[in-house]
């Protein structure tokens, strides 16, 4: 006796292929097909389900991917994107020995040691696991410096900053980490930032306290001494 297994034409459709392959899946461990005669076609149509179902989430993440490459923070007065190799002239114009101070590398000599390092930043920021940030002025679009969130699927994503020298003190750094740290509470899911800092760089851990940060670790490394805020998600 042959049993005939139907599955409706709305079944069928590429709008619900994870349906679709599970269905085919149930009538397959059943007992009600008959091998050597529906073997062959449900077994068609169970890769051609798969393949839809692999097809879609590959076509969502790369739709995401764009999106992150895209985005473009703005704050009162600043905005900020990802990183990108036009920015690299203005980002190693803005690096200096005294914003490296509290800074875990040096600064570069050239801009071929430069190139060696953003080079690095690009990997990273396509696969959305760290983005380095170009941050500018609204007003004239000058670069003030870069904004990082690094393991940023991670849950506890690090944040950090660092800008040029001339516009330390006149609250950019906290306006930057609020709007950075805002946005990603919107887009990925966030149980808390890491915020590590040098113990010393007092301006610098004005902005964790100020945003709630609470010290959950303390770091030795041969440059300084640092201390590492958590700081909640922003609502």
């Amino acid at each position: 006796m042959i049993t005939v297994v139907c599955i409706s034409v709305n079944e069928c459709t590429w709008q619900r292929p994870v349906a679709l392959t599970a269905t085919l899946y149930r009538v397959w461990k059943s007992r009600k097909v008959t091998p050597r005669i529906a073997q062959r076609p449900l077994l068609l149509l169970f890769a051609i389900a798969a393949i839809s179902v692999f097809l879609r989430m590959t076509s969502a993440y790369q739709a995401r991917r764009w999106n992150m490459a895209s985005i473009e923070i703005v704050s009162a007065r600043t905005t900020v994107r990802p990183f990108s190799p036009e920015d690299a002239p203005e980002v190693f114009a803005c690096i200096s020995p005294e914003i490296t101070r509290f800074m875990g590398w040096e600064p570069p000599q050239t801009t071929a040691d430069f190139a060696a390092v953003w080079q690095t930043w690009i990997p990273s920021i396509d696969d959305q696991s760290n983005l380095h940030m170009v941050a500018r002025k609204r007003d004239d679009h000058s670069c003030l410096g870069i904004v990082g969130l690094h393991d940023l699927q991670s849950g506890t994503p690090e944040l950090g900053i660092w800008l040029r020298h001339d516009v330390h003190g006149i609250g950019l750094g906290r306006e930057l980490i609020g709007a950075v740290a805002t946005w990603a509470s919107k887009n990925v899911p966030i149980k808390y930032f890491e915020y590590p800092v040098a113990a010393e760089n007092v301006a610098s851990r004005r902005i964790a306290e100020g945003y709630g940060g609470r010290i959950m670790e303390r770091r030795t490394s041969p440059k300084y001494q640092s201390v590492v805020y958590h700081i909640p998600p922003f609502a």
